[in-house]
């Protein structure tokens, strides 16, 4: 009874909010120094107008998230608020840039904007 309850809001909570408000992309799969460990980092929010963005990391070092910003034209991706670690200790947000490599940077601009960093 309950488990449809929640499948209906989980529905109808989708369907108002329409798709563009709910984006999750796959970004970059970051290997650790111990094999066969990684970090899968993503790019959750309004990716078409690339509104509401926060990255996102699931892996080996611990669930992050923090809030971002990404312009495609100047090919800039910027850490814009404090995030949380292990979904519920809050980080600075130049704690979170500390833990976020190049080659994420890299991984989430081409995905994102098509283009190369340089």
């Amino acid at each position: 009874m309950y488990r449809s309850i929640f499948t209906a809001f989980v529905f109808v909570s989708f369907f108002c909010h329409g798709a563009s408000d709910i984006n999750s992309l796959y970004v970059y799969d970051e290997p650790l120094e111990m094999p066969p460990y990684s970090d899968q980092w993503f790019i959750d929010g309004d990716l078409t107008d690339l509104k509401n963005l926060h990255i996102r990391r699931d892996g080996k070092s611990g669930d992050l998230s923090a809030p971002t910003s990404i312009d495609c034209k100047t090919r800039k991706f910027t850490v814009t608020g404090n995030g949380l670690l292990y979904t519920s200790d809050p980080i600075s947000s130049s704690e979170v840039s500390q833990q976020i490599s190049d080659n994420v940077i890299e991984a989430v601009l081409q995905k994102i904007c098509g283009a190369k960093s340089t």
